[in-house]
């Protein structure tokens, strides 16, 4: 294993002078200069520098032969194919070119336990009152991770081998948080495994923790759990039941009965004086000149209105109704 270690350090050394060589050649010169100075073919300083541009801060590739190296240093692959053979040979397993393949061919699956930079992980004890969060990224050789809680606060690095995978990988976005006050009902969507027996439960909110940012829940029966803020998700109150009534339009046509009636043919001058004098009386309090007579004064005005009304009255012909006659005399004896 120290002769493979030394073997790839020594072609990484070997990439990174070439990188520099190149740098200090104009253009189109370098692969001349590579001809002169060594028997190498163009694609074999390709493959060293690579190999340097991708792994000189690298040191877990130093655990792989050269041509694993190689393979694993080629663009097409992505980090994370080389995250997944450094578990694999932490978990004693032999890592070749086919290995590497079959990574490539299943990159988006990956090995029983395998954790990768941004994975929600499980601690084994809880760290300022963590007990999980995010891993922010792994080490370069794969031993250990630096671990953040999902409100960005660091909780240190912790052994790889020590954690595992949250079953819970989704951040529930729908938690409100601080904003759940005591005695409010909520839904639990814990991330750990120890709580997955509750997840989908409904409880109170007994009491709040603002420095750990828990909630203690109690669930019937008074079981009462722990949960983060994160774990929490506010049940709505429940909105007013809307009751919808169809109401059919009817258009409603209001019927007017016309009543014709037979005006009377009244001639004044076979009329006595008494009766003509009681309709004109009828006829002022129509208009509201008589309604409100009180005094005696006013009604002997209003005798003097129509003995003057009368007179004129005489030498009319009346054509339609008794009333109308009436208020016509007596407008044009107002005016």
């Amino acid at each position: 294993m120290q002769s493979v270690s030394n073997d790839i350090q020594l072609k990484i050394r070997i990439g990174q002078n070439l990188l520099k060589a190149k740098k200090l050649c104009k253009h189109g010169e370098f692969l001349d200069w590579l001809k002169a100075c060594f028997s190498w073919s163009e694609d074999t300083a390709s493959r060293q520098m690579q190999l340097a541009k991708k792994f000189q801060d690298t040191p877990g590739i130093t655990r792989f032969t050269p041509t694993v190296a190689y393979q694993l240093a080629q663009k097409s692959c992505p980090d994370v194919i080389l995250e997944q053979a450094i578990a694999l040979l932490d978990a004693g397993e032999k890592v070749t070119t086919e290995t590497v393949k079959e990574l490539k061919q299943s990159k988006n699956s990956r090995p029983e336990g395998y954790i990768k930079k941004g994975d929600l992980v499980e601690l084994q004890y809880e760290v300022k009152g963590w007990d999980y969060g995010r891993v922010v990224p792994k080490s370069s050789d794969g031993i250990v991770c630096k671990i953040q809680s999902i409100t960005g606060v660091s909780l240190g690095e912790k052994p790889t081998k020590s954690l595992s995978l949250c079953p819970v990988q989704k951040i529930n976005s729908n938690s409100v948080q601080e904003n759940i006050e005591l005695n409010q009902r909520v839904t639990v969507k814990p991330y750990t495994t120890q709580l997955q027996p509750f997840n989908g439960s409904e409880g109170k909110v007994i009491f709040r923790d603002e420095k750990r940012r828990q909630f203690s829940v109690q669930f019937d029966g008074s079981i009462i759990k722990d949960f983060h803020w994160e774990e929490v998700e506010l049940i709505p109150d429940p909105k007013p039941t809307e009751t919808t009534i169809d109401v059919e339009a009817v258009e409603v046509t209001e019927k007017t009965t016309e009543i014709e009636t037979e005006t009377p043919n009244i001639n004044l001058k076979e009329m006595g004086r008494k009766q003509k004098n009681q309709l004109l009386k009828e006829l002022l309090k129509d208009l509201q000149l008589g309604s409100s007579l009180i005094s005696q004064a006013e009604l002997e005005a209003i005798d003097d209105l129509v003995s003057s009304t009368l007179e004129r009255m005489e030498d009319l012909a009346f054509s339609s109704s008794l009333r109308e006659q009436f208020i016509i005399v007596f407008l044009d004896k107002c005016s």
